[in-house]
Order: C-alpha cells, then structure tokens, then sequence
C-alpha cells in the first residue's frame, strides 16, 4: 500500500470516528469502565467545504471505549478533562479532514495535493441545561491546526469554532443529537484550503489570497441506538459558505456542502469493574 493510499485510509478512519463522535450523551452509573470491539461504516462528505466533488468511505474500525474520571475514550476521540464543576468543564477538542489528491478535483488540477490535518486545542462547554431526556449545551473550542504528509507535520493555523448541542434521549436505548456551529480562521487556515499562487493560477483559476474571518456554519443531527452489545449510529449535515471571508475564491465551487454517514459496531470484551458515578461522555 503507497503512503498516500495509507495515508488516506488511516484519515478516513479517523474522519469517520470523528464524525459519530456526535453519538454523546451523559451516561449512568454502573456501566462498564472499558469496552472493546469492532466495527464498520460508511461516510460521504466533500473533499472539502465548497468543493463540488465528493468521495465515499467504507472503513472497518475498532471500538474503544474507556470511562475514567480524567480520561474518557469512546465514540471517535480520547478526551483529558481538565477541569470539571458543576455547568462548566474544559477538555481537549479535537476535529479533522480527509487529503485530497488533486488529480481527483477538477478545481485543484495541478496544485499541490492537500494532506489531512488534526484540530486540536482546548474547549470549554457549559451546560445550560439538564433534564432527563433534554441536554442542552454552549461550547467553544479553539484548535491549532495541523497537517500531517510526506513533507512531515505543520502547523496551517487556528480556529474557533463556537456551537450549540442538543441532546434528546428518546427511550433508554435511542438517542438523537443536533449541533449549530460557525467557524472562524486565521488567514494561514484559509490560505491552506482556498488560497491559489500565481504559480497555480490559470485563466479560470485566478491567483487570490483569502484574509481571516468567517469561515462558514454548520447543523447536524447524528442518532445512536444501542441494543446489548450492538451499537447502530447514523449522521447527516449541511455546511454552508455564504459570507465566508473565502467565498470568492475560485476553488469554492458550491455554497453548501453535505454529509451523510452510518456506522454499526458490536462490543466484544467489557470490564467487569463499573463506573460509580454519572459521566458525561460527549466528545
């Protein structure tokens, strides 16, 4: 397998745990401490916000699923709390994006491919509000992004990226959750994506150079049902541009953007040892 190729499964991996990530909820007490498993899902999504071609991936991946006091791993990430009291905690975000080779987008013909790249950075949230079926929550992390190639790890920039969930616990097996968000980058972040040299520029392809700003909105919705050891998780979302500080780039071929997943997974192997306290296990 070439490294782009690897490259490209090991991001789709991630990506697709990223993306049910979402599946959250906070969960009783007296639930196994770890989990391990497998499974297997499906995503399709842009080969990147305002791109006018997309791709689909179906990518086996390993459920993992541990539930510390200070470390909480499950659902696409580990997290490390650093702080947690009440309403408020602050933890570690994470998000990511697939490469693109730019022989397979009509718009990046000739440029340089881009590679995947890994959002990481602190997040506060705070919950404005509790029930027994309703979890609303505010949260806004801010991550450095950085990619990761044959040309080695560098960093492309920052992001904001402010949003509000909604959690729904249908019944005690079925759940459903919606985010709105909006993003915000530095120029570095945008010039990664949407920035064309005057190497790359080309009739339809003028040169241009995007400043930081707005970077778009997005709502999703993902649902998870949970039956035994079998977990089933679907998603879909739309993300749109208009008023984006890069919108007049020639590389946004499409105001929105869509994505739709789905994944199932079974636990194999449970810790006997349960956890003592309610935990809120959203990513």
């Amino acid at each position: 397998m070439s490294n782009k190729h690897f490259l490209k499964h090991l991001s789709g991996l991630a990506a697709l745990l990223l993306a049910f990530s979402n599946q959250s909820h906070a969960e009783e007490a007296g639930l196994p401490v770890w989990e391990v498993g497998a499974g297997v899902g499906a995503l399709s999504l842009p080969h990147y916000p305002g791109a006018d071609q997309s791709q689909t991936l179906v990518v086996p991946f390993p459920l993992l699923i541990y539930r510390g006091e200070t470390v909480r791993a499950g659902r696409g990430a580990i997290r490390g709390i650093l702080y947690e009291q009440d309403n408020t905690r602050i933890d570690i975000s994470i998000r990511g994006s697939l490469p693109v080779n730019s022989e397979d987008n009509r718009a990046r013909q000739g440029m340089d491919d881009l590679d995947p790249t890994l959002e990481i950075g602190p997040q506060i949230a705070w919950t404005a509000h509790q029930g027994l079926k309703n979890n609303v929550q505010l949260r806004l992390p801010a991550r450095a992004v950085i990619s990761v190639g044959s040309n080695g790890i560098k960093h492309q920039g920052n992001v904001l990226n402010p949003n509000i969930r909604w959690d729904h616990q249908f019944t005690g097996n079925f759940r459903i959750t919606a985010r709105l968000s909006a993003r915000f980058g530095d120029s570095q972040w945008h010039d990664y994506f949407y920035a064309v040299s005057a190497a790359d520029a080309l009739v339809d392809r003028p040169q241009y150079n995007p400043g930081g700003g707005y970077s778009g909105s997005s709502l999703g919705t993902t649902f998870s049902y949970q039956h035994n050891d079998w977990r089933i998780g679907g998603g879909l979302g739309i993300e749109w541009l208009d008023g984006a500080s890069f919108e007049d780039s020639p590389l946004v071929k499409e105001s929105r953007s869509y994505f739709v997943g789905f994944a199932v997974s079974k636990a194999l192997w449970k810790s006997e040892r349960k956890t003592q306290r309610r935990l809120d296990s959203d990513n």
